[in-house]
């Protein structure tokens, strides 16, 4: 289908909208090191270090090997553009510039994976409105704007997501050609490397079994789907064996992650209210357009069975199928969510994915309800302007308070490390605990989820550096270097910086009798600064 330079154009728009969002928001977040902005940013740097080293990752929570690989692609690049030289000592000087570029990376795949989406839906259609619905998921739904700005699993998950709706509409729009073309292998390679990168991939795998309609098909899908798997996660380099393990702990055994019932509660009484959690979760902006597909759906297939006798091959065709098969995917990611660990908004990231896909078809639907009904084209216009603009007014109404959202949480995490600058405090030996809004707490963090592999390097750079385990109550001087209580080894005052409630006070009582004093020096909303200093009175006795 021909196609006009000024159409043409029309397909970057969105593109370029979502990159300047995607980049305004992470620079709203604050550096990666910033409170939450560490996990798991950090995990992924370090561990995609190890991976250009030759060395196994150990990270396997997630189980992140995709993006541990993307990680250490794009890194040897990044080194020859803006480091000096060697790759390990750059990365740990300067981790911010590596994660900066990383997520820049991340966000570039996405911009051609829209670019590419538009073009194609553009050829095939020649619509400019189907175009910009197809792009425009990306933006209208919050928990997927939400993400944009992570050096996570979740963009890329965004990306495979939007690559399978594609192919789902190349699918449809041959089929209503005439083709009966299926892209099994594809549709196996992108399910693979979601469910590598992060298992609340899994609902979209159902999703393909609607569009393969034989028993050959499905076995090429499976097969590629293990295989993409399994070369990603059971290879030499990949912690296999941990990746097992939180399998056997979180799926099996029900231990780790997920918490235990209440007592008197049932298990399904509680996933009813993991449900209900996670539908009020899902958005104001993109609630609208599951509801908008939903309805289509059943529009669509009136608009299929208006003919009688209703003929089982109508409901053999993919532009049948694929909303069968979109609605269990939503029903799915919903339901593995509500049962999942935590319950976080950014697990139904996956589905969101398709929004674009939803829209763009349901506005085909639209379209051929109103050709069905004898409706001229304009009646089709004019709905989709006003329901374009209520989606845009929406989303517009939304952007700027997640922005201001994203300010706020930058502030609150950098109060305690702004105190420390303006007291002359920076250089000052400061203890430091779980998620410290500091670049050396990051590295530790990172590190430890790289099996502490770059400790000695660490210690080089960082030989003042403190930390103070909560998990196994104890201290660190430096990376890796336990002690049982500081109040013996403690000469001069230093400096606590933390996440309020980490309950040192309680710790230094039972462990060093008494031997320090505490004082709080700034306490703010989410880090308080404490001083520590040795008790002269208790030296004295």
């Amino acid at each position: 289908m021909s196609t006009s330079p000024i159409r043409l154009v029309l397909i970057l728009v969105v593109p370029l909208l979502v990159a300047i969002w995607a980049i305004g928001l992470r620079q709203s977040s604050g550096p990666f090191w910033l409170g939450h902005n560490s996990d798991p940013s950090y995990a992924y740097l370090m561990n995609g270090l190890a991976l250009s080293q030759a060395q196994p990752t150990v990270h396997a929570d997630h189980p992140g090997a995709t993006l541990h690989w993307f990680s250490a692609m794009l890194l040897y690049p990044i080194e020859f553009l803006a480091g000096e030289g060697d790759l390990v000592d750059d990365v740990l000087k300067q981790p911010e510039t590596f994660l900066t570029w990383l997520h820049r990376g991340l966000i570039a795949l996405l911009v051609v994976t829209l670019v590419v989406g538009g073009f194609l839906v553009f050829r095939w259609t020649g619509d400019p409105v189907a175009v910009v619905l197809f792009q425009s998921g990306t933006l209208m739904s919050s928990n997927v704007r939400n993400v944009l700005s992570e050096m996570s699993p979740e963009p890329l998950l965004v990306i495979l997501a939007i690559w399978l709706a594609i192919f789902v509409f190349l699918q449809v729009s041959n089929a209503g050609k005439g083709s009966r073309a299926e892209p099994a292998w594809q549709y196996g390679l992108l399910i693979g490397l979601g469910l590598a990168l992060k298992l609340n991939f899994a609902p979209l795998a159902l999703l393909p079994l609607f569009m393969l309609s034989t028993f050959r098909r499905w076995m090429i899908y499976f097969g590629t789907s293990l295989l993409t798997f399994l070369l990603l996660v059971a290879n030499p380099l990949t912690n296999s064996r941990g990746f097992l393990g939180f399998l056997v702990n979180n799926l099996l055994v029900r231990e780790g992650y997920n918490r235990p019932l209440e007592e008197g509660r049932s298990y399904f009484g509680a996933m009813l209210d993991g449900i209900g959690f996670q539908v009020s979760e899902i958005g104001p902006t993109e609630l609208p357009v599951i509801l908008l597909t939903a309805g289509f759906a059943a529009l669509g297939m009136v608009v299929l069975l208006q003919k009688k006798p209703v003929s089982l091959a109508v409901l053999k065709r993919p532009q049948t199928r694929v909303w069968l098969g979109i609605l269990v995917v939503l029903a799915a990611q919903i339901l593995l969510v509500a049962n999942g660990p935590f319950g976080k908004p950014h697990y139904l990231v996956p589905a969101l994915g398709l929004t674009g896909l939803m829209t763009c078809l349901s506005w085909s639907w639209l379209k051929t309800l109103l050709r069905q009904s004898g409706l001229s084209g304009v009646y089709g216009r004019i709905t989709a302007g006003v329901g374009f603009v209520v989606l845009l007014v929406m989303t517009s109404y939304a952007v700027p308070g997640q922005l201001r959202q994203a300010n706020l949480e930058a502030r609150a995490w950098s109060e305690a490390i702004l105190f420390r600058e303006e007291s002359g405090l920076l250089d000052e030996p400061t203890l430091f605990h779980y998620r410290t809004s500091s670049q050396e707490f990051a590295l530790h963090f990172g590190n430890q989820w790289a099996g502490n592999r770059f400790s000695g390097r660490l210690q080089k750079l960082y030989p003042y550096f403190l930390y103070f385990d909560i998990w196994h109550q104890r201290f660190e001087i430096g990376f890796g270097r336990p002690v049982n209580t500081l109040g013996a080894i403690l000469e001069d005052p230093i400096y606590v910086q933390g996440m309020k409630g980490s309950h040192l006070e309680a710790f230094f009582a039972e462990h060093d009798k008494g031997s320090v004093v505490i004082e709080t020096l700034f306490e703010g909303i989410k880090e308080q600064v404490l001083e520590i200093r040795p008790d002269p009175d208790h030296r004295s006795r």
